[in-house]
């Protein structure tokens, strides 16, 4: 319990003592689960000997079952709490709440749990809301202290500095997005065979990733922020390739209802073997609206001016639109889609660096054993050019790229966490030297702090 405080309401229990002498008091630990009243004593029973992990675990496991039951969502959601899953006790208890609007007992359990998650708006008005059913004297004492301590944390968010740190390790089969084909078709119709520095080359990898984000909140509706990062990578075994990226982000967002809007100046710099490769400088402007307290939904718009110092032909400006939406599930599940629309403009009319591209992108993330997260995510998009390099003039190139990744993420403290991962990107272009495929598999140690 948080502060060591326990909120044990008499008003508006979800466990009248009608249901309580009527549970099954037998011990159904050890065997099937028969009846609600038979899993709710076994999981009371628990968590009165402190066992709050194995209840939940126990009641998680009949979550398609009883999901929407009163009593079982309530106890789902204590126990979710008490073990640490504070979001998957808000899924739970924001059910309860949701057919027992009166329910004091919930609205307090729900209200620790907003508080563990750091949503101290919405705790403090859960809170407040059990206050004005005059509970006993007890429980109102413990109620002020959470509201001194949201008080003191919302002084501390105003102003927030967060570091970041990643070392990784992996494997590249194709570090320098090689050509997969052993010849290539000229647009006269002759073949060519590529040399051995055009194909991809496959290589181990280290990474090192520094970052830092600031935000102020300038008042309970508008928060300036700002980020920085760089990112080293080093090949070696195989290839001898060196990657710098420096990216950098400032913005306001601006929070109306149900809706926030950010508008965000981005910038970034990209070499390869200390040579540079990319500079980019943009603008973006972003919508986001929450439907419900589980799915949102967005607008966002994107501008970029990029320049390459050693090839000039490839300087261009490229706009993005595009939408969002998100649905989180009780079971602490994520579904993120996103489609948006792209167009790439040569800046020197070089038609063969000019192109539009329709984009799907689809990420799930859910739960798994032992604290483990797992996340699948898959991005189609479909590139058409305008105009082919002077070797390939004849043929019409169009690229279509499926990009797949399966990671897992486990928090071994409260700053350091452990993320293994394994993508695939096989890019299939009609013109030769852009056709390749690309297998990653990366270990990551990340600390946020």
């Amino acid at each position: 319990m948080l502060f060591g405080l326990s909120l044990g309401l008499s008003v508006s229990s979800p466990l009248s003592q009608a249901q309580t002498t009527s549970m099954v008091t037998a011990n159904a630990q050890n065997q099937p689960v028969e009846s609600l009243a038979q899993l709710i004593d076994t999981a009371q029973r628990l968590m009165n000997a402190k066992l709050p992990a194995e209840a939940f675990n126990l009641l998680n496991a009949q979550l398609a079952r009883f999901a929407g039951q009163t009593l079982f969502d309530y106890w789902l959601g204590v126990s979710a709490l008490d073990s640490g899953r504070p979001g998957q006790a808000v899924f739970a208890l924001e059910r309860v709440v949701a057919n027992q609007p009166q329910n004091a007992q919930a609205r307090a359990e729900l209200a620790r749990a907003l508080f563990a998650l750091r949503e101290l708006d919405a705790a403090k008005r859960e809170f407040n809301d059990v206050k004005s059913s005059n509970p006993p004297s007890e429980v109102n004492a413990s109620i002020n202290r959470y509201l001194d301590a949201i008080k003191g944390l919302a002084k501390d968010q105003s102003q927030q500095t967060v570091l970041t740190a990643e070392i990784g390790v992996g494997y590249d089969s194709n570090i320098n997005s090689g050509s997969a084909q052993s010849e290539w078709l000229l647009g006269n119709g002759a073949r060519l065979i590529p040399t051995d520095s055009s194909l991809g080359q496959a290589a181990w990898t280290a990474r090192l990733g520094l970052g830092i984000e600031y935000q102020h909140k300038i008042n309970p509706n508008l928060t300036a922020f700002a980020q920085a990062g760089i990112n080293l990578r080093k090949s070696f075994v195989g290839s001898n390739l060196s990657f710098i990226t420096l990216d950098s982000t400032a913005g306001v967002s601006l929070a109306r209802q149900s809706s926030v809007w950010t508008v965000a100046i981005n910038a970034g710099h990209a070499q390869v073997n200390q040579t540079s490769l990319r500079n980019v400088i943009g603008t973006s402007i972003q919508w986001q609206r929450s439907i419900s307290k589980t799915e949102k939904t967005g607008l966002y718009f994107q501008m970029f001016d990029m320049r390459f110092p050693q090839s000039s032909l490839q300087n261009a400006q490229r706009a993005v639109l595009g939408g969002t939406a998100a649905r989180e599930t009780g079971n602490g599940s994520v579904l993120i889609g996103a489609l948006s629309f792209a167009s790439e403009r040569s800046k020197t009319s070089s038609p063969e660096f000019s192109f539009t591209a329709p984009n799907l992108r689809v990420l799930a993330e859910w739960p798994l054993n032992n604290g483990w997260r797992m996340s699948a995510g898959v991005t189609l998009e479909r590139r058409n050019y305008a105009g082919v390099q002077t070797l390939f003039e004849g043929l019409t190139r169009r690229d279509n790229e499926i990009d797949l990744k399966l990671a897992t993420e486990k928090q071994i403290t409260q700053s350091l966490t452990l993320a293994p991962s394994i993508g695939y990107t096989h890019n299939a272009s009609t013109i030769g030297p852009n056709d390749y495929r690309r297998t990653q598999i990366g270990l990551t140690v990340r600390y946020r702090q």
